[in-house]
């Protein structure tokens, strides 16, 4: 019985200390969901284009020369700027990243830094503020987004801390081509 007793209090503990370590969220923030994608495409040279993706909690919507504006209706957004497209298309599959651990290289770096934004409060319709979660250049040094087909997307971004934020989208992609 003891031993019965001794091996149910290991369990307790266990499952307390590993529940405690989901509760400080903090430098962590959940950006787990993302109900739409945005893709916003100005057109260079006719073969080369460059594209931003917002991946959002809520809506967007495009003014009349496409730009588009995200909603107060969001709570997380995440946006990659300056995606290289050539042929001014994103071929599926397709892998565009950002490497500084292995220094830059504007050939071979196919996406800026992303802006990843979660948190986001509103006043009367009006942007309030947001957490920008470690939005500093020199924090990120790696990003790869993956276009697996026309509707799905998966990307890693890599902090010098170590944190690592992954995360995928499914569903349609809004395409716009800049006026």
């Amino acid at each position: 019985m003891k031993k019965l007793n001794l091996l149910v209090g290991i369990l307790i503990g266990l499952t307390i200390i590993s529940c405690s370590s989901d509760d400080d969220n903090e430098d962590n923030p959940q950006i787990d969901f993302f109900n739409n994608a945005y893709l916003e495409i100005y057109t260079m040279d006719g073969t080369t284009c460059y594209a931003d993706l917002f991946l959002t909690s809520g809506t967007a919507t495009a003014d009349s020369n496409n730009e588009i504006s995200i909603n107060s209706d969001n709570n997380n957004v995440v946006v990659f700027n300056e995606i290289r497209m050539d042929n001014c298309e994103i071929d599926n599959p397709s892998i565009r990243t950002f490497d500084i651990q292995n220094g830059y290289d504007s050939e071979l770096n196919t996406v800026f830094i992303p802006d990843v934004f979660y948190d986001i409060t509103y006043n009367n319709g009006s942007f309030e503020s947001a957490n920008e979660y470690y939005a500093e250049f020199s924090n990120i040094t790696f990003v790869e987004l993956t276009f697996t087909s026309s509707t799905e997307l998966d990307f890693e971004i890599h902090y010098e801390n170590g944190t690592v934020l992954t995360e995928s989208y499914s569903g349609t992609i809004e395409t716009y081509t800049v006026n």
